[in-house]
């Protein structure tokens, strides 16, 4: 599948309110590149969240305390900013009754 119709079905299933769009892949770096193309395409901001930076939109600082999981969610329900939300490694973390309940 080319790079060009993958951008197509992501931006396809965001304009249709899907919450949330899970991505399974080894290729980190090639699934970065994906979503900034697309952010960039839809003109919304990327933001990427790991446990150990926490959330940050691409190219700026990361938001202060955002590194645990539950905080992060917490987080993401105040904000009014719309974009794209490239939670890594998040799953293991929706095994804990509060990230669970707050996702």
């Amino acid at each position: 599948m080319s790079v060009s119709s993958v951008v197509h079905e992501l931006k396809t299933l965001i304009t249709s309110k899907q919450p949330v769009v899970t991505l399974e892949s080894a290729e980190e770096e090639r699934v970065d590149n994906l979503l900034c193309s697309l952010a960039a395409e839809m003109g919304l901001p990327l933001f990427t969240w790991t446990v150990t930076q926490g959330l940050q939109r691409v190219g700026q600082s990361m938001v202060y305390g955002t590194n645990d999981p539950l905080v992060l969610l917490r987080h993401l329900a105040t904000l009014t900013v719309e974009g794209i939300f490239e939670l890594k490694d998040f799953t293991p973390h929706l095994a804990q009754p509060g990230p669970i309940r707050a996702f």
